[in-house]
């Protein structure tokens, strides 16, 4: 298997009972290896093993399987249940050479099973093959993260400010053009800025709502608001004539015959509404983006279900990506498409479908529209405790068969299909390796298995395109053929494949072992999701109940603007005065949105990695750490306005520092922004503003501290600082939240530490910020 890697320092374990052995492992591994520089840890039980592990996770595991305390068999076992070790590749080494043994190996989990004695050179192409494989997967996992880490920083900036600019520019037209004359003109702005605050308004509610899909917390608040719902079709029916003109003016026909099905859901008629309005402006959207056409949407009873399917001719996508639209945050060709939205809302569609017992699909071509087909159960009683309703499987594994003898492929395509009640999978045909690259640029299969010897393109050609491709590369492939040599054997496992099974096969071994690399793969996914789960949950929390309130807060104010832009209303003086005082609040809010949505976006940056990377790009060497403080007071000093709304006097800050600070290391415009954010949060938590920073050289540290004489935070509120700068545990009613967790966050980046102190009357922060060692770099 040809790599493109540059030669790695790798970590393999070699576990071996035989003191001998178990040296001559360790040299050939050290010595003999041509891709990597390979250091071995050494165990000669599964117990010192486990040991070994727990204090420094190798890459990969070689392992004898006769041996005291705990045996082979048991150490995998015990490795393969912790899910921080799920992605080691396993290669058993043993003397054992019974047919039953080597299978129970195989179903357990292990990569790979070698015999003793073992050829080194062919040990060595094993291990590097095996290495390869596993950290082609990583770094491209790493390099998904990355990238999904940099976009979502952009795009949710892009949609917080791209509305927040337009409510700015209609408030300020409406502002300068108040007159009975312009009443076209100002109805238009007036539009403009209610349709911008409701963009707004809705993204964040979104956000919010994601939160809780990803905890599964939304689900479980909808199940209990299930009810006994007649004729549902009604509110399809209703979004649909809600939608019509809205449809017409992006060249869209929206087709539907209405029906009359005698059925009742255990449902909840608000979320089914919002349900029905997602999916189709979905559709409208993307059939707009193919410049006009017709969405079609019909319902009918089947299998004892209310199916709803809507079809679209719009833009369409692969069909391999219909599992990934469901992502959050994913948008297939968002910037070619121009979308807007933050890629959440087929995410909630389907918590709601599932809430309700049903299932969602998505299917689709690229440039030939797609279709959504939506099946609720019926029902003939839900009461006030129909409980929580388990959804269905929605998507058996999916397994690539690639065979060129027709009865031989008709024969393993049932085997899967029908040998199995338990796993039933979903099969894909091909006659040789070509054809079966021709599946995979429009499926994206869970297991591939193919013939070794076929016409046009034979196994080995589809085993070494698989692995030489980002997209394929981790799909598990078993290699099924008549021929078993071993050099034959060698060469395929050397290639990637991942199993080598050879004609006449044990259908039951077959199907095990198919459930294994299945289950095994699966297992690696859903830690690999899990990541990004956590990563989007980090993200969304940067969204905080301050900006909710304030977008409120600003709808009811642009909404109360209605009756006042009005001919009769605008000739009274009075009125107009009324006109300009309300815009001016707007105004207010606005900059005060403004600001939540600048600490929301540096949240952002600072928890998806996107600061970090851009801090170790661009750290300088800074000497002159007492005048980032006085920047940072001066910003605070010029910003009236905003610590007003606070206090009745203007805050006094006084530095307190000596003649000379040794140099530090960062970024001078974030620190500055950090000490911005940190001094206005204890204005707002102080009660008269008055504030005293003092900086002290103390070792290898900076010592900065804040105290507040008179501080105007609750006890509660205090506990809430402490606990989050103890054990991160974040403030959940603490105001100006964000101030203290950018700042906390600024600090971290630069090496610096935060601790708090407080009593009854006062509190103080203390920061130690480390000193830049030039010699140490």
């Amino acid at each position: 298997m040809e790599v493109s890697l540059e030669r790695r320092t790798v970590t393999v374990l070699s576990v071996e009972d035989d003191p001998n052995i178990l040296a001559g492992i360790v040299e050939l591994l050290e010595i003999g290896a041509d891709q990597f520089d390979i250091s071995v840890l050494q165990a000669t039980n599964g117990e010192d093993a486990l040991r070994v592990i727990a204090e420094q996770t190798p890459d990969l595991i070689i392992s004898d399987i006769a041996m005291p305390k705990l045996d082979g068999f048991g150490f995998l076992e015990r490795v393969r249940s912790n899910p921080e070790w799920l992605h080691i590749p396993f290669i058993f080494l043993t003397a054992r050479t019974m047919q039953q043994q080597i299978y129970d190996g195989l179903l357990k989990g292990v990569e790979l099973y070698l015999t003793k004695p073992f050829d080194g050179g062919e040990l060595i192409d094993l291990v590097e093959s095996q290495l390869s494989q596993t950290l082609l997967t990583q770094d491209k996992h790493s390099e998904n993260i990355n990238q999904f880490k940099s976009e979502l920083s952009r795009r949710l900036q892009h949609e917080f400010r791209t509305p927040l600019t337009f409510i700015v520019a209609n408030m300020e037209f409406l502002y300068t053009d108040v007159s009975a004359e312009k009443m076209d003109e100002l109805s238009d702005h007036l539009v403009g800025l209610q349709r911008g605050s409701q963009r707004m308004g809705q993204l964040v509610s979104d956000l919010l709502r994601a939160v809780d899909c990803l905890s599964g917390d939304y689900c479980e608040q909808l199940q209990r608001n299930l009810r006994n719902l007649e004729n549902p079709l009604a509110i399809l029916e209703a979004v649909i004539a809600d939608k019509q003109s809205e449809a017409a003016d992006y060249g869209v026909t929206l087709y539907y015959r209405p029906r009359r099905l005698d059925l009742t859901l255990c449902a909840d008629a608000d979320s089914l509404r919002e349900l029905f309005e997602r999916i189709i402006d979905n559709a409208i959207k993307f059939t707009k983006a193919a410049n006009g056409g017709a969405v079609r949407i019909s319902a009918e009873e089947a299998d004892n279900h209310l199916q709803i399917h809507i079809r679209d001719n719009g833009v369409g996508f692969p069909q391999h990506l219909s599992e990934q639209l469901f992502d959050l945050f994913y948008q297939h060709n968002r910037s070619k498409y121009e979308q807007q939205g933050a890629g959440l809302g087929l995410t909630i569609a389907r918590e709601i479908v599932r809430a309700h017992g049903g299932t969602l699909t998505l299917s689709g071509s690229e440039n030939r529209g797609a279709a959504v087909v939506i099946r609720l159960p019926k029902t003939s009683d839900c009461d006030d405790e129909c409980g929580v309703i388990e959804a269905p499987n929605e998507n058996p594994a999916t397994i690539l068969i690639v065979e060129d003898e027709q009865f031989l492929l008709e024969g393993l395509h049932d085997l899967l299909t029908y040998g199995s009640i338990e796993h039933p999978y979903r099969c894909l045909t091909a006659a040789n390796g070509q054809q079966a690259l021709a599946i995979l640029e429009q499926e994206h299969p869970d297991l591939i298995i193919s013939d070794l010897r076929m016409p046009v393109m034979d196994g080995y050609g589809l085993l070494e395109q698989t692995r030489n491709d980002d997209r394929w590369a981790d799909i598990p492939f078993i290699m099924l053929t008549a021929h078993g040599s071993r050099p034959d054997v060698h060469r395929g496992r050397v290639a990637g494949a991942d199993q080598y099974i050879t004609k006449p096969y044990d259908s039951d071994y077959l199907l095990d072992l198919v459930q294994t690399r299945l289950e095994r793969h699966f297992q690696k996914s859903e830690a690999r999701q899990r990541e990004f789960d956590q990563l989007k949950k980090g993200v969304i929390g940067a969204i905080d109940l301050d900006l909710l309130s304030s977008l409120m807060t600003l709808t009811a104010q642009s909404n109360a603007l209605q009756p006042l832009v009005d001919p009769a209303a605008l000739e009274d003086s009075q009125n107009v005065a009324s006109l300009r005082t309300q815009l001016l609040n707007i105004q207010a809010t606005s900059r005060q949105i403004s600001e939540l949505v600048e600490d929301a976006s540096q949240l952002v940056e600072l928890r998806s990695g996107v600061a970090r990377r851009n801090f170790t790009k661009r750290a300088r060497m800074i000497d002159s750490f007492d005048y980032l403080w006085v920047e940072a007071i001066e910003i605070v000093g010029d910003q009236k306005d905003w610590f007003q709304q606070f206090l009745t006097v203007d805050p006094h800050i006084q530095l307190d520092r000596p003649r000379f600070l040794p140099p530090v290391k960062g970024q001078r415009k974030q620190l500055v922004s950090a000490f911005t954010q940190w001094l206005r949060a204890n204005v707002a938590w102080s009660v008269d503003g008055e504030i005293t920073v003092q900086l002290r050289e103390a070792g290898e540290m900076i010592s900065c501290q804040l105290k507040v004489e008179k501080s105007g935070l609750e006890s509660a509120e205090k506990h809430q600082i402490t606990a989050y700068l103890s054990d991160n545990t974040p403030p959940s009613t603490l105001p100006h939240s964000n101030n203290l967790l950018i700042f906390e966050e600024y600090m971290a980046l630069h090496g610096a530490s935060v601790s708090f102190y407080s009593n009854d009357s006062s509190h103080c922060f203390e920061l130690q910020f480390p000193i830049y060692d030039l010699f140490a770099e």
